[in-house]
């Protein structure tokens, strides 16, 4: 900071390997279930949930806080939406936990919508969410309470590549990650995915034996989409992400690709910390 200049900090050292799967997952769980009880300790928690994977994990986390916890799902019309609410509030009903519903009623939420619009738009110049929702939050998100979302763990998901195609990190590879439109071959974009590279020293021989696309996704994609969207619920509450955790992260990336892939520590801790969870369908997939 003195020198007003942007140093790589991380990775710094070899990530070791994963050696007993087992002895790893529960570590993991440990850890995702010790942050949630030390954060509950500080403060109230109001959780979003969906039908994937990776509220339900979250889930999982807080059972032995569950009962101090407000949980809540948005829903549109979105397929998807309905989904997640259908989902949401039979866990909830059947596991008598609380749990609110955010949808919109022109009837009942119309008013001072055109007043928040406009200072919303002039604060954050791009649109990264749903406009009625973050009015819901303004108005009805219980302001003694810390959202703890479920983002980020698309870090350890390889979602964004094809383990057997690997070409060698460059800003056109960059590109190719981050957009499968005809912008990655825009020069604009590649220039300044060069700058990216030049800039945080994102080569290969600052990585020590993580991928860079694992690296790609959590320093760039992740932090890019996911500031854009707190920036527009920040006016209404703060945030906190349970998988945002550089030793959790690292570890779940000392995984090979295709447990990656399938998410089976993600199952594993579920199974680990409430087996119950599993038998509700994540994303219309029953992992029992």
């Amino acid at each position: 900071i003195p020198d007003m200049k942007i140093v790589r900090f991380f990775p710094y050292k070899v990530n070791p390997s994963y050696g007993s799967y087992d002895d790893l997952e529960e570590e993991v769980s440990d850890l995702m279930a010790s942050q949630i009880k030390l954060l509950n300790a500080k403060t109230k928690i109001a959780m979003s949930l969906t039908a994937g994977m990776d509220s339900r994990l979250s889930l999982a986390a807080s059972k032995d806080i569950c009962a101090d916890i407000d949980y809540f799902t948005f829903l549109t019309k979105n397929a998807s939406h309905i989904e997640d609410a259908k989902i949401a509030q039979q866990i909830c009903t059947e596991n008598d936990l609380k749990h609110n519903l955010y949808q919109w009623d022109n009837n009942k939420n119309s008013e001072g919508l055109k007043e928040f619009e406009y200072i919303w738009e002039r604060n954050l110049g791009i649109r990264r969410g749903i406009l009625w929702l973050n009015k819901l939050y303004i108005d009805s998100f219980p302001k003694d309470r810390i959202h703890l979302r479920s983002n980020i763990a698309e870090v350890v998901k390889c979602d964004s590549y094809d383990s057997e195609k690997c070409e060698p990190l460059s800003a056109q590879q960059l590109a190719n990650l981050y957009t499968h439109t005809l912008m990655k071959n825009d020069d604009k974009v590649l220039r300044k995915f060069s700058e990216f590279i030049n800039i945080t020293d994102f080569t290969q021989n600052n990585m020590y034996n993580y991928d860079y696309r694992d690296l790609f996704e959590w320093e760039y994609k992740m932090c890019l989409w996911h500031s854009w969207l707190l920036l527009e619920s920040d006016v209404s509450h703060d945030t906190f992400l349970l998988y945002n955790n550089r030793e959790i992260l690292s570890k779940m990336l000392s995984l090979p690709y295709q447990d990656r892939a399938d998410k089976k520590i993600f199952i594993g801790m579920i199974k680990r910390l409430w087996p119950d969870l599993l038998k509700y369908p994540i994303n219309k997939k029953i992992y029992i």
